[in-house]
């Protein structure tokens, strides 16, 4: 839950962008750049837009041995499909809510490697026990993690590293704690890699920069209106002088 808050929307109070070519460094990049900042009392939590992948089975098929079976690889995917993920039965109506049913193997079929190996096959159109074939028999098992989601902002490879702070902290002053932290430990990117700045602090220093395109034609119609108000460039002036005075003294007075 994020408070109301002042300011240009933004994804993350605290963020970093590297971007660069690989992947797989920029995985590792992030995930030291995540280390060091969790080192910053004020971040609470921190998460990265290319994480580790969920882990996913892969099954090396023989397609010879397979054939000997009778079984093709879309039957034995198909196969897997049904005994692992499962494959809708119908529904069951309860009060005034229809519940689906899904059928598959029990979870103490699918618990481990081991027991996936040893699902029981069958081709098509077959029948009796004679037909049935040991899924290890067929080729060789092993669970390993997807490669992770790919974000790119123009065109180039990036890790946005989003950083969420306590309440009441400025994000300014987290980010540039940060800054300190990743240069006392020596944190370097290989050439073709870089660190940008992002969250808060990026879009404030936006904000301001659209918000100083327009001083001057303020500067201009306020000068405008005081010398057609009054007449007298002169007068003029004068009051624009005692302005700038009356701030650089309340200033002053203030602290």
């Amino acid at each position: 839950v994020s408070t109301f808050g002042q300011g240009p929307p933004y994804a993350a109070p605290v963020a970093f962008r590297i971007v660069g070519p690989q992947l797989v460094q920029l995985k590792q990049y992030g995930e030291e750049l995540r280390r060091i900042m969790h080192t910053e009392p004020a971040i609470l939590h921190t998460q990265a837009s290319i994480a580790g992948g969920d882990p996913k089975l892969w099954f090396a098929a023989d397609e010879y041995q397979a054939r000997l079976a009778g079984l093709t690889l879309q039957e034995i995917a198909g196969q897997f499909q049904t005994a692992l993920e499962g494959r809708s039965g119908g529904s069951v109506l309860e009060d005034l809510e229809e519940l689906p049913v899904r059928i598959r193997y029990s979870e103490e079929q699918r618990a481990s490697l081991d027991d996936i190996g040893s699902l029981k096959l069958v081709a098509a159109g077959s029948g009796g026990p004679s037909a049935w074939v040991p899924a290890v028999a067929l080729g060789d098992l092993n669970l390993r993690p997807e490669p992770g989601s790919l974000t790119r902002r123009n065109g180039e490879r990036v890790n946005i590293i989003l950083g969420y702070v306590a309440q009441g902290t400025l994000p300014l002053e987290v980010t540039q704690n940060i800054m300190a932290k990743l240069a006392a430990e020596g944190f370097e990117l290989e050439p073709g890699y870089r660190l940008e700045v992002a969250g808060g602090s990026e879009e404030q220093g936006r904000a301001i920069a659209q918000l100083m395109t327009y001083v001057p034609v303020l500067v201009a119609l306020m000068i405008a209106t005081l010398v057609l108000s009054f007449r007298s460039v002169l007068l003029a002036g004068v009051i624009a002088a005692v302005a700038l005075l009356s701030v650089g003294l309340g200033m002053l007075h203030c602290g």
